[in-house]
């Protein structure tokens, strides 16, 4: 074990940083980097399991009662691609001044059961007032939430999340 610890300690912080390429460089598998984990996580996952037994039958409560909701942060854009070019093709031209420019989109997502539910962009409707190159007066456009609060999150819930989940219900429950 310690060798192991040795072994990752050696590379340098960078390629730390994504536990597929530790394992690789460090030449371990991947089975003794998740035996490393420290004993402040196994004692969390312990308690985060002991919920769900029931404390009269000591058997697992079945999870078709939960509903895991998360988010992630996307950008519309990548700002490095690679591509595959054939004789006589040219690359497309992205002009960014940086990778702030490129926008980001909240997503909403939901599973139960046995997979998703669903999954939503944070975004909003609104009706352009001025024509421009990209789009006329009047044309309906979308546009991300600047501020994803607890209202809007709230909102999101029990718009779109809620009816989700009344929709997959099993039937009969």
């Amino acid at each position: 074990m310690s060798e192991c610890i040795a072994r990752l300690q050696e590379l340098a912080i960078e390629d730390r940083s994504v536990e597929r390429r530790a394992v690789g460089l460090a030449v371990i598998s991947r089975r003794m980097m998740c035996s490393l984990v420290a004993e402040g996580e196994l004692l969390d996952r312990v308690e985060h399991v002991l919920f769900f037994i029931n404390d009269d039958t000591l058997e697992f409560e079945p999870l078709d009662d939960v509903v895991h909701a998360d988010e992630k942060w996307l950008y519309e854009d990548k700002d490095k691609r690679s591509y595959l070019l054939f004789p006589g093709e040219n690359p497309t031209h992205h002009i960014r001044k940086s990778k702030k420019f490129i926008p980001k989109t909240m997503f909403l997502a939901a599973c139960c059961w046995n997979g998703k539910l669903e999954l939503w962009p944070l975004t909003e409707k609104y009706i352009a007032q001025r024509s421009s190159c990209n789009c006329p007066k009047g044309t309906v456009c979308t546009r991300n939430i600047e501020v994803v609060n607890r209202a809007v999150y709230k909102d999101f819930l029990i718009r779109l999340v809620i009816p989700a989940i009344k929709k997959h219900w099993p039937c009969g429950d």
